[in-house]
């Protein structure tokens, strides 16, 4: 297993929004609501927000800090995560596809590189981020796999 680590005043998300690189405000740069939620070994505790408790609540990914810089990688993990963990993917985050795929993305590289293998071939990601800009006022409720056939559903 791989972990990253760096000083909260390297935090993208912090310097972006000249905040003080504290815990409190390092939930406010994660990109999904599901990882909004930080241990704080110095007091015991674990700090978080409503993001992550409307997450928990409603089991539905969304977005918190928009601004990331792997469009792909944010992509791929959308699917990767609602799929895996039977999520359903908020409005807001499907906009956000919506606002920054291109068709010409490369998601399996992304995908190598994550995860050491390719879980969806381009076209079905490029038909996901496609049928969702063909339908801009639904959002996905569910992503199932049939062996290898790939259903979503549309609300």
């Amino acid at each position: 297993m791989e972990v990253d680590i760096w000083r909260l005043e390297d935090t993208k998300g912090i310097t972006d929004q000249l905040l003080a690189p504290t815990p409190e405000n390092l939930i406010r740069t994660s990109f999904f609501n599901f990882s909004a939620i930080v241990y704080d070994y110095n007091y015991s505790r674990f700090i978080y927000d409503e993001n992550f408790c409307d997450f928990l609540m409603k089991r539905e990914l969304d977005v918190v800090y928009e601004e990331n810089p792997f469009v792909e990688s944010c992509i791929v993990s959308t699917f990767y995560y609602a799929e895996k963990y039977e999520l359903s993917i908020s409005f807001k985050l499907c906009n956000w596809i919506r606002r920054h795929y291109k068709e010409d993305m490369d998601f399996k590289k992304v995908q190598l590189r994550r995860f050491g293998r390719e879980y969806y071939s381009n076209d079905v990601i490029n038909k996901f981020c496609t049928t969702l800009l063909r339908y801009p006022s639904f959002k996905i409720i569910k992503i199932t796999r049939i062996y290898k056939l790939i259903e979503i559903k549309f609300e």
